[in-house]
């Protein structure tokens, strides 16, 4: 069959398919990189999904995780009771007995109070007591809250008292607290050394709403009574620091002082006392500065006066 088209018509159609297989196969590149794209952008979908589904599961098995400590904490912790006025007459008693016989230095009858026979108490103790009871000159027992204790026959007792120092008018609050056990003959004792348990319960009790803001009152209170009368603020540090057993002559250990010890326990914060000393520290650094500018102008004053003697006698013998 012969070939109508001419040379040149030949060749323009080839070059007419070349292009349009080149523009098929530039499609077709395109698409596969649009679809290899897609499947990338699906593949990085689905793996932060799984990334963000896997950091979820990790945050509610942590969250779990805590909630089960703190139900835990919860359920290990002794329920606590609410501290109230004390109407229990043996218990108001027998915090009045312990001041009396604290001041009094009556061993016998502290042994009485802390259920023990007088040879167990410490030997040291009615030393300390006499030091004491140089600086102080009474307790006034203002008021007892009570909470139940572990058991029906225990309670846990808040007191607060003033001290009355000799060598101040102004009256010292103070806080303290015992837990108290009822033995077999219906008389309470006070547990000198708590075992764990009791302990634990204590601490829980003291951290209360009711309780913190009575200590915290109280603090308050000293605070004030401290700020505005410093013998009263020296007296009350050299009870915590044992210096009043120096003055007292007496040869004791420091650290097993009866009053404003662990046994006393709340009292006040040391950040009070460290406001305290802080003041007084800056009052003393004032006075050295101003003393120090007394010397220095006294000082020159006699310089002054020495040259002009000095100036006076040169002339009368000129």
């Amino acid at each position: 069959m012969k070939n109508d088209k001419a040379p040149e018509d030949m060749k323009t159609s080839g070059r007419g398919r070349s292009r349009a297989d080149r523009g098929q196969g530039k499609m077709k590149a395109a698409g596969i990189a649009v679809l290899i794209i897609i499947v990338l952008a699906a593949v990085f979908a689905i793996s932060s999904s799984n990334a963000k589904k896997k950091q979820a599961e990790a945050e509610s098995l942590a969250a779990e995780s805590l909630a089960a400590e703190e139900a835990a904490r919860a359920a290990a912790a002794p329920e606590t009771s609410e501290f109230v006025e004390c109407n229990i007459p043996e218990l108001n008693i027998l915090a009045e007995e312990y001041f009396d016989a604290k001041l009094a230095g009556d061993i016998n009858k502290l042994a009485e109070i802390f259920g023990k026979n007088a040879t167990e108490m410490d030997p040291d103790l009615a030393a300390r007591l006499k030091g004491q009871a140089d600086w102080i000159q009474s307790y006034t027992l203002d008021k007892v809250y009570v909470a139940n204790g572990l058991d029906d026959n225990s309670k846990l007792c808040l007191v607060f008292y003033t001290i009355d120092f000799r060598r101040t008018d102004t009256m010292a609050p103070g806080v303290m607290y015992f837990y108290a056990i009822r033995n077999s003959d219906g008389v309470y004792t006070i547990a000198e050394n708590p075992v764990k348990e009791i302990h634990d319960y204590i601490n829980s009790e003291l951290a209360t709403d009711t309780a913190k803001s009575l200590i915290d009152d109280s603090n308050a209170r000293l605070k004030e009574a401290l700020d505005s009368d410093s013998t009263l603020a020296l007296i009350y540090e050299s009870f915590r620091s044992g210096e009043i057993y120096k003055e007292s002559n007496l040869d004791v250990n420091r650290d097993q002082e009866v009053g404003f010890s662990a046994e006393d326990s709340v009292l006040v914060d040391d950040s009070v006392l460290a406001d305290i000393e802080n003041e007084a520290a800056e009052e003393a650094s004032i006075e050295a500065s101003l003393a120090a500018e007394d010397e220095s102008s006294a000082a020159a004053e006699e310089a002054s006066d020495t040259a002009s003697e000095t100036e006076t006698e040169t002339s009368a013998e000129n």
